[in-house]
C-alpha cells in the first residue's frame, strides 16, 4: 500500500490501524499530536505511535509484553540512544525513560533523550520493518514477518506511510484478530 494516510486518533475522523502478524498477535498504529486530542496536550513530539500487542501476556516482562511501544530509540549494540550506532534488530529492546533512571543501566546503556524519541516523527525515524531497531518480528515464532511500514512522513494534520503486508496463511485454520 501506498501514501496510506492516518489521522489523529483525538480527531472525530481518527483512526487505528491494525495490522496482524499471527493468531496471537498484532500491531497497532496510531497518530497523536500534542495540538491534538485533550489527554495528548503534552506530549513532547507528534508521531505515530507502533504498538505490538501480544495475546496470553502481561506487561510484568520486557520480552514479551501484552501491549509494547515499538520505540525507535531502543538500545543499539554499543550502546543506548542517542550514542548507539550499530542497530541491533534481533535483541535491541525499548530503551526506555524508567530505566534510563537507574544508574547502572544508564552507565551500560546510556540511557536515553526522552519521550520526544518514542514515535516515529517522519523526519529522523521514518522505518519500521525487519531490519529497524526495533523491528516487525513476530514474538510468538521469533522469525520475520516481512511486514515493513516506510517512507513515513507529515502531511498537513496527518501523516502518510507506504507498507508492506505480506499475505496471510491459514486463514480458516487461524482465527486472526
Amino acid at each position: 500500500q501506498e501514501n496510506v494516510v492516518i489521522k489523529d486518533v483525538g480527531q472525530e475522523d481518527g483512526i487505528v490501524y491494525m495490522i496482524p502478524v499471527t493468531s496471537d498477535e498484532y500491531f497497532l498504529i496510531e497518530y497523536r499530536r500534542s495540538a491534538g486530542f485533550y489527554y495528548d496536550r503534552y506530549i513532547p513530539q507528534d508521531g505515530l505511535l507502533i504498538w505490538h500487542v501480544l495475546y496470553g501476556e502481561t506487561n510484568n516482562s520486557e520480552l514479551k509484553k501484552l501491549c509494547d511501544l515499538e520505540c525507535p530509540d531502543g538500545r543499539y549494540l554499543d550502546a543506548g540512544y542517542p550514542l548507539g550506532k550499530k542497530p541491533d534488530p534481533i535483541k535491541g529492546g525499548d530503551n526506555l525513560d524508567f530505566w534510563a533512571h537507574d544508574t547502572s543501566y544508564s552507565l551500560l546503556h546510556e540511557g536515553n533523550a526522552g519521550d520526544a524519541f518514542d514515535v516515529y516523527d517522519g523526519v529522523r525515524y521514518t522505518q519500521f520493518g525487519t531490519d529497524t531497531n526495533p523491528n516487525s518480528y513476530s514474538k510468538v515464532s521469533n522469525k520475520k514477518t516481512g511486514i515493513e511500514i516506510f517512507n513515513i512522513r507529515a502531511m498537513g494534520d496527518s501523516m502518510m506511510f507506504d507498507c508492506i503486508i505480506p499475505p496471510f496463511h491459514n486463514w480458516f485454520e487461524e482465527k486472526y484478530p
